[in-house]
């Protein structure tokens, strides 16, 4: 499904330039570290730590509709109605970061280079899924995906 208005691009800068958090710009985001420790965290969560397949969805999940009265009825309660796909997509930008995979496998978990994350959105009042930073996926990892958008239409 698509629809006749693109979205604008964005673009995600989750690397922190300064040594230490604050409220300017340059403090805000995650070091290298910082981001290690969360890939490392959520894979070894997820059991996740070795035979990876060439791509990994990450969904979060959210629900939007319009001119409707009751849309908080369909959002979710453990999030406070936050919607998770800014976190999916966060995770896979961080977990695709070679500077951050080689200190991911001096902790023990080491991701083949071949291994794509994609971060994704799953509209749960519509269904709808949105998938960020296509652009970004190896020509050779295209075909694979269409198979695993077309499975998760399916689904």
């Amino acid at each position: 499904m698509g629809s006749l208005v693109r979205p604008p691009a964005t673009e995600l800068h989750l690397e922190r330039l300064a040594e230490a958090p604050g409220p300017d710009a340059e403090s805000m985001g995650y070091s290298l570290d910082e981001m290690s420790q969360i890939v490392v965290r959520i894979l070894q969560d997820i059991g996740m730590v070795d035979a990876f397949p060439p791509i990994i969805v990450f969904f979060g999940h959210g629900s939007g509709s319009l001119n409707n009265p009751h849309e908080s009825a369909y959002n979710c309660g453990a999030c406070s109605g936050g919607r998770g796909g800014p976190n999916a997509r966060a995770f896979a930008v961080m977990a695709n970061d070679p500077r951050v995979r080689r200190r991911v496998a001096e902790q023990g978990i080491k991701l083949p280079d071949e291994v794509r994350f994609v971060g994704a959105y799953h509209n749960t009042c519509n269904d709808d899924v949105d998938y960020y930073d296509l652009d970004l996926l190896p020509r050779s990892l295209r075909e694979l995906f269409r198979r695993i958008e077309s499975d998760v239409i399916e689904t």
